[in-house]
């Protein structure tokens, strides 16, 4: 198995986990976003080291919006916890 098969596989089921997690809408789902954080890092990767940079950019812009379900989902309801503590 190649470097690049593993990053463009390993993307694409981490992906497909994420939208899994994400449509179940369970406690658990919140993880969906960690799931994608890091399909899209192993995207970058691949895109990057293949040259399509349309994907690039793509995966950029998915990354934010990974960072941002994170935000919202995981880390900022555990400090609101904390607080109430």
């Amino acid at each position: 198995m190649t470097g690049l098969f593993a990053l463009e596989w390993g993307g694409a089921a981490l992906g497909a986990l994420g939208a899994l997690l994400l449509a179940c809408n369970q406690p658990w789902s919140r993880w969906g976003w960690a799931a994608f954080t890091a399909s899209n890092g192993l995207l970058i990767g691949f895109s990057w080291a293949t040259g399509a940079y349309g994907l690039l950019a793509m995966m950029i812009v998915m990354t934010m919006t990974s960072l941002l379900g994170i935000w919202r989902w995981i880390i900022r309801p555990g400090i609101r916890k904390d607080q109430t503590r």
